[in-house]
């Protein structure tokens, strides 16, 4: 069971980096820049348009230049996204340590209210796991 630190904080996008505000400190996110990060295939492979195996209706569209969601043809919510090294997740856990090897993405939406966090469980040509580390739960998805 993950248990976030403050997570009712404040994100703002300064820059190239994602700055969360908690009630504790300040701790930059992640760098927007991604030729800094190792995770440029899994990147690669995460562009395109994403339909829920759960919910036919949502659908996620990872570009270079951000995300798309959209539910029953119309767009819900639009941002940025990247990926982030293990270490600088805002969580907490007495009985689980995520792996520094594993991907997670965090998506960062247009009007600055939210800030999601994933773990890529799995990725191929055809589908996508997303481990939801806000609220826990998995998201399974099909490329069109």
């Amino acid at each position: 069971m993950l248990l976030w630190n403050n997570l009712s904080s404040e994100a703002e996008l300064v820059g190239t980096e994602l700055i969360i505000e908690t009630e504790t400190d300040t701790k930059t996110m992640y760098e927007t820049n991604a030729s800094q990060s190792d995770d440029s295939a899994t990147k690669g492979a995460l562009l395109g348009i994403w339909q829920s195996d759960s919910d036919a209706l949502f659908v996620r569209k990872f570009a270079a230049t951000g995300y798309v969601d959209s539910y029953a043809g119309e767009v819900s919510s639009t941002g940025e996204w990247n990926f982030a090294p293990a270490d600088t997740l805002p969580y907490s856990s007495d009985d689980i340590e995520l792996p520094t090897t594993d991907s997670y993405i965090v998506l960062q939406d247009e009007a600055e209210t939210e800030v999601l966090f994933f773990k890529i469980a799995e990725i191929t040509d055809s589908s996508l796991v997303l481990i939801y580390l806000n609220r826990g739960g998995v998201l399974t998805f099909t490329r069109q």
